[in-house]
């Protein structure tokens, strides 16, 4: 058995707890899992939980979140925190240098590099050096800026078609599923949603087979999951 599975594997048993979440990842060597819910739901509560249980796993991770919602609990457990590009390349770099097993950083831009407003720049700078690495997780709080239905950034639709090759990892978060880009959810191993009402929103969810009365019910921090 790969490291490879056992990593998804362990992932998908702390998603639910049940052998059957872990099925997904059956032959696979990466996963793609979509998280949606409207703000104060818990998704990024959830999906914390979760990426602690993969913590003692030797695989790289990089946290985009634009909120600065991560450096606790993940400051003390070993992740790097940057604030702008420039600091992210260093440590990037020094990373290397000192051939480290793996790699733990969060990306909280500061705005510094992002004078005209627009976020995708910088990001896409991030992404392009997150899709070289190999057996990565690139974790994406408010992925919809950057991979909506009128755009994706070029890295990482790289990383969505072909990540796969190189053992990558992508965790998309979203208030809503109708706002992400369609090849990506279209690839998504796992689907999590919290609380939704928009009917958009509501149908898409039905046609994969969620109850949509259920998702328009669901409480604060309770969520419905399917593997695909």
């Amino acid at each position: 058995m790969s490291e490879s599975f056992l990593l998804l594997r362990s992932f998908a048993w702390a998603a639910s707890g049940t052998r059957a979440a872990a099925e997904f990842v059956h032959q696979m060597n990466s996963f793609i899992w979509c998280v949606f819910g409207k703000r104060g739901s818990g998704k990024t509560c959830e999906v914390k939980r979760r990426l602690i249980a993969l913590l003692p796993e030797p695989v790289n991770i990089v946290i985009y979140d634009p909120l600065d919602e991560y450096r606790e609990p993940f400051r003390t457990r070993g992740f790097q925190t940057a604030r702008a590009y420039a600091e992210f390349r260093a440590i990037v770099n020094k990373s290397f240098a000192e051939n480290r097993a793996y790699l733990r950083v969060i990306f909280s831009p500061n705005g510094a590099d992002n004078a005209s407003g627009d976020p995708v720049p910088e990001f896409e700078r991030v992404a392009g050096q997150v899709k070289r690495w190999k057996r990565v997780i690139f974790l994406v709080e408010e992925a919809d800026q950057f991979c909506n239905a009128t755009r994706i950034t070029p890295s990482l639709a790289w990383m969505i078609n072909y990540g796969r090759h190189e053992e990558q990892s992508l965790i998309a978060l979203s208030r809503r599923h109708s706002t992400l880009n369609r090849n990506l959810t279209a690839q998504a191993s796992l689907i999590t949603t919290f609380k939704q009402s928009e009917p958009r929103d509501i149908a898409v969810l039905e046609e994969l087979g969620f109850d949509g009365d259920a998702v328009r019910n669901l409480k604060n921090w309770k969520f419905l999951e399917k593997t695909l």
